[in-house]
């Protein structure tokens, strides 16, 4: 008897109760919102070029000031968190216009190695361009000045910060975390098809606390800061966001971090 001559039963996956991750019968990682506790980070404020910053920004957004301003923001990774496991992770932030709205706009976000929910995550779920990258941010014994840094692939920098002497120790007003947009993007599966299947403007509103000393000050202080990115072609951060004027930087240490998932703005033209 051939297996032509039984006519076996269909598979009972219901289709209508499919996770909201991959894979369908296992899934990765489990539903928003997830929540991060304790890390260290520093943030360097700079001047870039309007033209080069309009060619990698949404047509919906506008830059909030001319010259437009960078905030690069590198986390040295939060020791634990729900959903994902801790993590270390970097991006250019930028502060953008939104039907007159402030928010910050990512175009990516660097994750450190062994990051795969997050990573995953990141990219199906709130569409923040993710790339994995050796991420770090240290404090030499006895200096005063925080290095962090970006490599990719490891052992090729192509970003490196600089923070301190850390001068002045600042409020919680200092710190404003403005709601974020990206681009979120589901690719096409059919041959000869070289747009995305799916391609939409999410936002989301994170919500941040700052960890307090044990005088119940908050953990933010700036100082004078230097930031360089490296030549390279498959990030070339170096000409999509020039560094031509260094404002400042911050150290900060986080609570809590909360992440939700999104809201779609837009949808664009399917491919």
């Amino acid at each position: 008897m051939s297996a032509t001559d039984v006519t076996l039963p269909g598979g009972r996956m219901d289709m209508e109760a499919l996770p909201n991750n991959q894979p369908a019968s296992n899934p990765l990682y489990p539903a928003f919102p997830w929540k991060m506790f304790n890390a260290k980070a520093i943030i360097v404020n700079y001047e870039t070029d309007l033209d080069a910053l309009l060619e990698i920004l949404p047509p919906e957004l506008s830059p909030a000031s001319d010259p437009p301003v960078v905030s690069f923001f590198i986390n040295g990774g939060y020791e634990f968190a729900t959903g994902g496991g801790p993590y270390k992770e970097a991006a250019p932030l930028i502060p953008v216009l939104y039907e007159g709205e402030l928010h910050i706009y990512p175009p990516l976000v660097y994750l450190g190695e062994g990051t795969e929910e997050w990573f995953a995550a990141g990219r199906e779920v709130l569409g923040d361009s993710k790339k994995i990258g050796n991420v770090r941010l240290e404090q030499q014994l006895g200096r005063g000045v925080m290095l962090g840094a970006v490599e990719r692939p490891k052992g090729y920098e192509i970003v490196k910060a600089l923070v301190g002497p850390l001068e002045r120790q600042g409020d919680e007003s200092d710190f404003v975390l403005y709601p974020s947009i990206v681009v979120r993007l589901l690719p096409s599966g059919t041959a000869g098809e070289d747009r995305p299947q799916v391609a939409e403007l999410v936002r989301k509103e994170v919500k941040a606390t700052l960890r307090l000393a044990s005088d119940g000050s908050p953990m933010i202080f700036s100082g004078p800061a230097s930031l360089s990115f490296g030549v390279s072609e498959q990030d070339p951060l170096y000409r999509q966001l020039p560094v031509r004027r260094v404002l400042g930087g911050l150290y900060l240490e986080f609570g809590t971090i909360e992440q939700p998932a999104g809201e779609v703005l837009r949808r664009y033209g399917a491919a």
